[in-house]
């Protein structure tokens, strides 16, 4: 999860071309700074069912999930 592009263009190479030149410090940071962003669009609609621990979580998940579907079509690519 630390350090993998998310988002709509993470398939551009000018995008991987630019996100590898970031420091793995920097990386992290963006990784979280993105959790971060996706905790704040679910609270609203979860707020009244979950705490923010939980929705802090759930966030976490997913973007495990998003980094994990990201790796295996890498590893599908790279098979092709």
């Amino acid at each position: 999860m630390e350090g993998e592009p998310c988002g709509e263009c993470k398939d551009c190479p000018h995008y991987k071309e630019a996100f590898s030149r970031f420091t793995p410090e920097y990386a992290a940071y963006v990784s979280r700074l993105q959790r971060g962003i996706l905790r704040l669009k679910l609270a609203p609609t979860l707020a009244g069912q979950y705490s923010l621990r939980e929705i802090d979580l759930m966030a976490l998940m997913i973007a495990h999930a998003e980094q994990k579907a990201a790796e295996k079509a890498k590893e599908n690519a790279k098979t092709s």
